[in-house]
């Protein structure tokens, strides 16, 4: 009897400097003059409708439904990497009640009607959202050369290296093989392609990434005394680039 007596009091002893918190129950020792260096347990979040998080306003929230946009573009179908374009939006807002938020198109804020010229380098979508809510979007399809430069670490260069990766070969007109497309980066170049980690890139078949001088000799870009551009990711992933057949990987680090 004194044995388990012992053995309970030990085990008391061991829980009072362990931190029993987990998920659904917070069991950590309450703070007492015995016990003066404990962690006090942090306060219940507040209910919904406490004063620090009010519910939204049901009328509010349907006069914002009533919001409704558009978006249109000055070509149509695929274009050629460069191309200007002028892209148009309009915004129609209720007029039996007044909404509350911003709008934005592509990021920024703006007025309820515009335009914008652009010149896009690679695929984009372009939307037009209203308090966080999308309202319309428009796509312009670019149509890439076989050979692209990637020469800084903007989003716009991510999406033409990942557009370009994922190009798949097409035939020449002229001799009748499959081309595939060529990648060339510049030296400098730190492209991070955080924004891809959670399906990562899936390089085409055949496609050249070669880390390259922009000028002649064209020499390669990493060598026994230049470590050359670097491709890399800041989040998890289950790979950066998924590599399919005959592909060349060359003068950058991963």
């Amino acid at each position: 009897m004194r044995s388990i007596l012992l053995t309970s009091l030990l085990l008391v002893a061991c829980v009072d400097d362990v931190d029993l918190d987990t998920s659904s129950q917070d069991l950590r020792p309450r703070c007492s003059v015995s016990n003066p260096d404990c962690e006090a347990p942090a306060d219940p979040p507040p209910p919904p409708d406490h004063p620090g998080h009010p519910l939204p306003d049901p009328g509010q929230v349907a006069c914002n439904a009533l919001v409704t946009g558009s978006v249109s573009t000055s070509m149509s179908g695929t274009v050629v990497q460069g191309t200007i374009q002028t892209i148009y939006w309009d915004v129609t807002l209720p007029t039996n009640c007044t909404p509350l938020g911003d709008i934005t198109f592509a990021g920024t804020r703006v007025a309820p009607n515009g335009w914008i010229v652009v010149a896009p380098i690679a695929t984009r979508v372009y939307s037009l959202n209203f308090d966080g809510r999308k309202l319309a979007s428009a796509t312009i399809n670019v149509e890439l050369p076989k050979v692209v430069r990637i020469t800084a670490s903007t989003p716009e260069q991510v999406a033409l290296f990942r557009q370009a990766a994922e190009t798949p070969p097409s035939v020449n007109p002229l001799t009748g093989q499959l081309q595939a497309q060529t990648i060339l980066i510049n030296p400098n170049v730190e492209l991070d392609i955080s924004a891809y980690s959670g399906i990562g890139i899936h390089v085409a078949e055949g496609v050249k990434i070669i880390g390259q001088y922009p000028t002649p000799p064209y020499w390669s870009a990493r060598s026994s005394n230049r470590l050359g551009p670097r491709i890399f990711s800041t989040a998890r992933s289950a790979g950066l680039l998924w590599i399919h057949k005959d592909v060349t990987l060359r003068g950058f680090r991963l």
